[in-house]
Order: structure tokens, then sequence, then C-alpha cells
């Protein structure tokens, strides 16, 4: 994103939230963890891993789920902002909306495990930041309520940035239109 308009970069931003920027999910094999996510990634080692994603459509052609493009917005966010990413989360969100259990890299952590040949084994625990934006904010049930009932009610973002984060993903190729049940990085019930 260097040359870019803002234009570009704010549909390029877009297109990362919507799933249509053209980079399918990453494929890991969640019964073997690579050693490098056991520990915290730079930012260089996240940009590193999302660049070895490859494009299976040009952008904006074909919705595919990604987690690559919520670790980028994330990123992005981060270096707009100054401030790490937990922190935007702690200081803008929970805080001022009285969240006391929601935030990123919530103490204690539960303990994964995976079958193998019918016994429990405990699977090594992966860094939040690997996930930063794709998932690693996390809060109690009550806490993720509450959010949700203040983000509906339009104290978080004003009508017109709400109405874009909950209309869903609309592609239109060769006289047919296609809808995804995703908005703005959120899955609509739709």
């Amino acid at each position: 994103m260097g040359t870019e308009s803002s234009g570009d970069r704010r549909d390029a931003l877009r297109r990362l939230l919507n799933h249509t920027s053209g980079t399918p999910d990453h494929e890991i094999d969640e019964r073997e963890t690579d050693p490098r996510f056991l520990v915290a990634p730079t930012r260089q080692d996240l940009l590193a891993w999302i660049a070895t994603n490859h494009r299976i459509a040009p952008p904006g052609r074909t919705w595919s789920y990604t987690s690559d493009g919520f670790i980028a917005a994330a990123l992005v966010a981060e270096q707009v902002t100054g401030s790490s990413y937990g922190d935007l989360i702690r200081r803008e969100l929970a805080e001022p909306l009285g969240l006391d259990h929601f935030g990123f890299e919530l103490e204690p952590r539960a303990q994964a495990y995976m079958n193998h040949d019918g016994r429990p084994v405990p699977v090594p625990a992966i860094p939040y930041a690997w996930f930063s934006g794709a998932g690693s904010t996390c809060g109690t049930l009550g806490d993720l309520a509450q959010w949700w009932m203040v983000l509906r009610g339009g104290r978080v973002l004003n009508a017109a940035s709400l109405a874009a984060l909950m209309t869903p993903v609309t592609l239109r190729a060769e006289g047919a239109t296609a809808e995804f049940p995703y908005g703005l990085g959120i899955r609509l019930g739709r």
C-alpha cells in the first residue's frame, strides 16, 4: 500500500475486510504446530506470512474467506495510530464502554487438546499476536453481548458506518449477482 491513492487504499482495506481481496485463507495443519508460531511475531513476521498466500483472483472479483485481511487491517490500524492492536481495543472500546472482561490476550487461557489415538494431547498455545485482528479479541459472554448491543445501538459507529458494516457483500459478474453473508469484518445471519 505504498503509492496508491487514498481511494485505492480505502478500497483495498474494504476488500480485506469483506473477503474480496482475491486471496484465500492460509491452510494450517492443526495436528502439527509450526515452531515459528510458538513465538510472538514481529510486524515483519506477520507481513511475511501474509505475503506467502497466493492470489486466486483479481481483487473484487470473487469472495473467499481469509483471516489475512483482518490481520492486515489490524496492522494498518497500528501503523496509523502508533498503538498496538491490544491497546487500541482496550483504550478505544473496552474501557469507554465499560467492558471489564473484553480485550486482547485475556488470561487465564484455556488449554486446547487434540485427539491422538484416543487420548487427549495438549496443543501448544500460539501467541495471540499471530491472529491480531483475526479473532484474537475475546471476552465473557456478558461483555460480548453488551458489545453487540452497543455496536448495534449506534454508540460506536455512525449510521453510515454501521450500515456499511452490516451490508452483505454483493459481486456482479457476467450479468449474475451473488450475495455473501459477510459485511465489513462481520458475519451476517442471512
